[in-house]
């Protein structure tokens, strides 16, 4: 690992916090902004050199895909960085089954199709030096849909399979790929697919939170899987969400 690298991260929020923690633990330089300080619609650009960019917003609707990328490489057209764009896996559609990334993605959603738009004028400017990593939905410590789920009388989709991943595993991935130097798409996810009922009433019942009553229903069919994770990390923390 060549720690005398420097990362810049556009969103020192719930995960860009503790990656960067994790970098500086591990002796890389490190610079980042927060909503608070950094406006991407109204701001200019950070002026600060570093070998990886890591641009980590959720989708910004009032800002057209190609204005987010076109902001970037006129500051980085000759320092050429590694950039890793988070996406999600809500570029998929609902009812396109399993999905790898070689799945052409058919998102429904705003979010999804924004995504999925900044992903493509990403590696139009961007190409081989373009890692897009898509997570799924993330938990970790405080944060899981578990604490939402019970405030509702009735959840649809009990037959759903659920597509998440651990923020730990999350970000050993994000390390583990540019240590490798990947490049193209990673989908990130635990291939731990327990239907959302069982899954939910198993944190329920863990957590002393009451029973949810799912409709026992099938509304997604989407199961996304990996082709790349198991070729350069297997070493799960948080395998079967735990």
């Amino acid at each position: 690992m060549n720690s005398n690298k420097t990362w810049g991260i556009i969103g020192l929020g719930w995960l860009g916090e503790p990656l960067s923690k994790k970098l500086k633990s591990e002796g890389f330089n490190v610079w980042g902004t927060r909503s608070s300080d950094f406006n991407y619609l109204t701001d200019d650009f950070p002026n600060s050199f570093c070998h990886i960019l890591f641009l980590n917003t959720p989708p910004l609707l009032k800002i057209k895909p190609s204005d987010f990328v076109n902001k970037i490489p006129i500051l980085f057209q000759n320092q050429k960085p590694k950039i890793i764009f988070i996406s999600s896996t809500s570029v998929f559609g609902e009812h396109q089954g399993i999905c790898t990334e070689e799945t052409l993605p058919d998102s429904q959603t705003e979010n999804g199709k924004w995504l999925l738009a900044v992903e493509r004028d990403l590696e139009k400017t961007f190409k081989e030096q373009l890692l897009i990593i898509r997570p799924g939905g993330l938990i970790g410590e405080d944060r899981h849909p578990v604490f939402a789920i019970t405030k509702s009388h009735l959840v649809s989709g009990g037959d759903n399979l659920i597509n998440l991943i651990h923020r730990t595993d999350l970000i050993n991935i994000i390390l583990a790929a540019e240590i490798n130097n990947l490049s193209g798409v990673i989908n990130a996810v635990s291939s731990h697919h327990p239907k959302r009922s069982e899954y939910y009433n198993f944190w329920a019942k863990k957590l002393n939170l009451k029973p949810i009553a799912f409709k026992p229903e099938l509304t997604s069919s989407k199961k996304v899987e990996s082709l790349k994770l198991p070729l350069f990390y297997n070493n799960w923390v948080h395998k079967n969400l735990d």
